[in-house]
């Protein structure tokens, strides 16, 4: 297939940047007609099989392969998201999370609403969400999943949106299944990322940009994207999830931190010695007070690593 935006059509690109994470093949670019980046030959996409198998053994370095580990240090983190969907639920509720990993998300919310439910490729992440954590999940595409139409209120998808080759016929599929006035909450990595267009971080861009994200939105681009589809969108904004700590070790160090846990915590990165307890409360809240100020004022600005967006059938 000629490569060409899935968006306008137009198949006139330019070269937004020309390294991948792990120097794999590829390079970004950028439609000249509507301005949608885009990994190069973003329709020759990995398959289900390699979302089954191999992702999480290469993009997360083995951390997502200790699921108890990845499920204790992801859980206590998802308030961010509760927080943005808890005007929106309702006890009767049915939620459904498409890439819903080991359950963290939808475990945090099952006390919120009536019913979740889930679905991961990885096979043995689903397993582990049915069996250990008891949400019902299932490790293949929504198409062959047997929900009824009109069947969920709400359905989540956080950052899986720059997976899908196309991402108008995805949404569409995912419109079938919500009943008329149900929400869907997508949660993506964005262009705005101060890291990129405000710091302009080499190295952060060289680790960033990865080739099972084949696309990289704007709230601009994604407002594109969800006009094409049957969806009409309620509220879209910029969120700063990771802390100043993570940006001023970007600027110092130049390499990734451990983890996102890691990237989220706004705390002094060292340990308090033997009797400093107080004094070290005093500095750390001074850092937890600055990094709010700073997030808020990023956002204020148009900036953050996500956007987070509610869209209505």
């Amino acid at each position: 297939m000629k490569d060409k935006c899935f968006l306008c059509g137009n198949s006139a690109k330019s070269l937004y940047w020309d390294k991948l994470r792990y120097d794999e093949e590829g390079v970004v670019v950028k439609c000249k007609k509507c301005g949608l980046v885009r990994l190069e030959g973003a329709y020759d996409s990995y398959s289900d099989e390699f979302y089954e198998q191999e992702y999480t053994k290469r993009y997360f370095e083995g951390m997502k392969q200790n699921m108890d580990e990845l499920f204790n240090k992801f859980f206590p983190i998802q308030q961010g998201k509760i927080s943005r969907m808890k005007k929106y639920l309702d006890k009767k509720h049915k939620v459904l999370e498409i890439g819903s990993s080991v359950g963290y998300t939808l475990k945090a919310l099952s006390e919120m609403v009536n019913q979740v439910m889930g679905i991961e490729l990885n096979k043995e992440h689903a397993e582990y969400a049915y069996q250990v954590q008891g949400i019902e999940t299932y490790s293949v595409p929504l198409k062959q999943c047997p929900f009824p139409e009109k069947y969920f209120d709400h359905v989540c998808i956080f950052q899986v949106l720059e997976h899908i080759n196309d991402p108008v016929i995805f949404l569409n599929d995912i419109y079938k299944v919500l009943k008329v006035g149900g929400l869907l909450y997508i949660e993506i990595p964005t262009l705005q990322n101060p890291l990129i267009s405000l710091y302009f971080i080499k190295e952060f861009k060289d680790f960033w940009f990865q080739k099972p994200h084949l696309y990289y939105f704007t709230e601009e681009t994604l407002s594109k994207v969800i006009k094409k589809t049957l969806f009409k969108p309620i509220e879209m904004y910029p969120v700063m999830e990771v802390s100043i700590i993570n940006h001023i070790n970007w600027m110092i160090n130049r390499k990734p931190m451990v983890s996102r846990k890691d990237c989220m915590n706004s705390g002094l990165p060292v340990k308090e010695e033997n009797g400093g307890r107080d004094k070290f409360a005093e500095i750390n809240d001074l850092f937890r007070d600055f990094d709010k100020i700073y997030k808020k004022k990023l956002e204020n600005m148009g900036y953050g690593d996500l956007i987070f967006c509610v869209c209505k059938k």
